[in-house]
């Protein structure tokens, strides 16, 4: 069996900034590893926890900056990496980041699973994953809680709804999505962090993966014109003392502010 996971290098977003024109700034924070991506490479290792001679292939999209982040998915236990790496890939909407993805699964050519997390935190998106089926034509299932099943044809899941979660079966191939539940990423041991630097990188642009002008910053559908940074309008009221106390304060403060 092959799974691809797809990981994203993300800043750490309590250290972005918003800079005169607007735009976002990442100049001076810290990258990481997309923390809802630890979770989607766990999934990965569960189902080779079940099916010992599947190989996991970490794939993310980036500038050679993003080897950091796939060194650090692999040490959880990963096999293999590729890297898609060009300058017209920089600034894409998620229709075309997708678009790039799903043309390096079909090069890739023998994946039975894709896996991603649900969300990225920088974009906060949630649109890769059924962009990537859609491009794809594969049967997705988005925001897994638990792989109920797993075998060398099918995949059965539990996919999180309002109303609890449904039970579904999908032959392969297939993409899945998942969220916190599926259970905390185990942390990477010595082992695997050793075999993280061994790990040979392919590298892949967009002449390797059949593409062209279609795939362009300009060519994007949606723009991010101007980011706004929240400012803080009034400054919030601490009530101390006990319960009833505490209660007729609040009470109050909001007859005094005309809420009630």
């Amino acid at each position: 069996m092959e799974i691809l996971v797809c990981v994203k290098r993300v800043p750490n977003t309590g250290q972005t900034s918003v800079d005169s024109s607007g735009q976002l700034s990442s100049a001076n924070a810290q990258h990481i590893l997309n923390p809802y991506d630890e979770y989607a490479v766990e999934q990965a290792l569960q189902i080779k926890d079940q099916i010992p001679d599947a190989k996991i292939t970490i794939i993310t999209m980036g500038s050679a900056d993003s080897e950091e982040v796939i060194r650090s998915a692999l040490s959880f236990g990963g096999d293999g990496a590729i890297l898609l790496s060009d300058p017209a890939f920089e600034n894409l909407d998620t229709f075309h980041t997708s678009l790039v993805l799903a043309k390096a699964v079909e090069k890739f050519g023998k994946a039975d699973v894709v896996i991603c997390g649900n969300k990225a935190i920088d974009a906060d998106t949630w649109q890769i994953p059924p962009q990537l089926a859609a491009h794809l034509n594969w049967p997705q299932i988005l925001f897994v809680k638990k792989v109920e099943a797993v075998s060398g044809e099918s995949i059965k899941a539990q996919r999180t709804t309002d109303d609890g979660y449904d039970l579904v079966e999908s032959q392969f191939p297939v993409l899945i999505s998942v969220i916190k539940e599926i259970g905390e990423p185990r942390l990477p041991s010595l082992k695997g962090k050793m075999n993280a630097k061994k790990v040979q990188i392919e590298t892949w642009d967009k002449a390797a993966l059949g593409l062209g002008d279609e795939v362009a910053a300009e060519k994007s559908f949606v723009k991010m014109a101007k980011y706004d940074k929240l400012e803080k309008s009034i400054d919030g009221k601490v009530f101390e003392g006990e319960a009833p106390q505490v209660v007729e304060q609040f009470l109050k403060a909001l007859e005094d502010d005309k809420v009630l």
